[in-house]
């Protein structure tokens, strides 16, 4: 789902094809809109971080510092939400379109706990309320 762009010196994601292939299916399952959602924060944090802010992976110790921040705001979120491991990964989730547009390590996500807390806040946001609103999924696809 990634494409060059500003003459092949950038990758980001291609939110036109992916709109393309699951339009439809964002406005009635919360699974394509919330990977959508997704694409779009990682291309905004990946903007803010890398060319913003000119964040180098490849400077020794930067990976592993960027690791710690991640485990002290995983912490504050556990805590200030009560978050549990509690998330079941569906059934079916490996028959699902969405895995022949990229590789999704559902496991690992789901035994990388507490690493992985604040992803699944926005997943028990979800499941607490039952799904997003319709005036979000009009609003989101207005503004994408």
């Amino acid at each position: 789902m990634k494409i060059n762009v500003q003459g092949g010196e950038k990758k980001t994601y291609d939110f036109d094809r992916y709109r393309e292939l699951f339009g439809e299916r964002m406005l009635t399952d919360d699974l394509y809109m919330g990977y959508y959602l997704h694409l779009v924060q990682d291309a905004l944090y990946r903007n803010y971080v890398y060319d913003r802010y000119h964040w180098n992976p490849m400077i020794p110790g930067n990976v592993e510092r960027l690791h710690k921040d991640y485990k002290i705001i995983n912490q504050y979120v556990i805590s200030k939400y009560g978050l549990m491991n509690d998330l079941i990964l569906p059934d079916e989730f490996e028959s699902e379109d969405l895995n022949q547009i990229s590789t999704f390590d559902a496991e690992g996500l789901m035994q990388d706990w507490p690493f992985t807390a604040t992803a699944k806040v926005g997943f028990g946001f979800v499941r607490a309320h039952g799904s997003f609103s319709a005036e979000l999924h009009e609003t989101t696809l207005r503004l994408v």
